[in-house]
């Protein structure tokens, strides 16, 4: 998730269970990496409330077929905090609750990553 910008752009490559895997491009626009557009119809990221968050993070996304989802916290360095999901998931929409004991103050990135793209958002642990 880190991003060291020279110039020009980054490509990230995710491998999914199944030996597939999606090459992604990510634009690099004003230092900030800027990850393609989704549509609807592949996953949203609907909601993560309250932000900023104390004890808990409830974590809704939608995804428009069944499939494999990994969603996760991610620290300002792109290590990962914690995982919220890793698995086959049916379409629809789906809830998580996020329990932050041993999770720092400061702020996170949850990304929400399928097979056919990935979406992230910004979320603070204030304790």
């Amino acid at each position: 998730m880190t991003v060291e910008y020279a110039g020009g752009s980054y490509t990230e490559q995710v491998t999914v269970e199944e030996a597939q895997t999606t090459v992604l491009d990510i634009v690099i626009a004003g230092g900030m990496a800027v990850e393609p557009a989704l549509s609807p119809a592949t996953i949203e990221l609907l909601n993560a409330w309250p932000n900023p968050f104390n004890a808990s993070l409830s974590v809704s996304f939608s995804t428009a077929t069944s499939g494999w989802v990994m969603a996760g916290l991610y620290d300002i360095s792109g290590r990962p905090a914690a995982t919220i999901t890793d698995g086959f998931v049916s379409s629809g929409e789906h809830r998580y609750l996020v329990n932050a004991v041993g999770l720092t103050n400061g702020l996170y990135f949850l990304k929400v990553q399928t097979s056919a793209g990935t979406s992230t958002r910004a979320v603070q642990l204030l304790k």
